[in-house]
């Protein structure tokens, strides 16, 4: 299950940064983020940093909110259960990524008010398919 080992990476990400941030200074700690951050794989979602942003800018209720959660993860989940078709090919990938995104982007209009889709279209407008470097 990608998903569930993705998140069991994020949360051994996070301990070993705990533990470094014990042994480094502030100024290797940055490059330390930096190069992991670099280096990791990410999960193909909104971050969870990302989902508040959303949240308090777009003022949304607690069950808009859960709507929200639940179309991040069946983008994620769709995604996913994809890799095995677009395995290696990043053109393919894209397209699912694009297409996936279209519609976490769908079902979240008709969750939100008009005003707050149009605040949350432009609170992601620069999340994009990120393929290998």
């Amino acid at each position: 299950d990608r998903v569930a080992l993705a998140i069991k990476s994020e949360e051994i990400r996070e301990k070993q940064a705990q533990e470094m941030a014990k042994v480094l200074d502030p100024t290797q700690m940055e490059k330390f983020n930096t190069y992991v951050d670099k280096n990791s794989r990410k999960r193909p979602r909104y971050t969870n940093q990302l989902l508040e942003q959303i949240k308090t800018e777009t003022q949304l209720s607690d069950e808009q909110y859960a709507m929200l959660n639940a179309a991040n993860d069946a983008f994620e989940k769709s995604f996913n259960d994809a890799h095995d078709v677009y395995h290696g090919n990043t053109e393919m990938a894209k397209e699912y990524w694009n297409k996936f995104d279209s519609q976490r982007k769908e079902a979240l209009k008709k969750a939100f008010t008009p005003e707050q889709h149009a605040k949350y279209l432009e609170i992601v407008r620069d999340q994009s398919f990120k393929g290998k470097e």
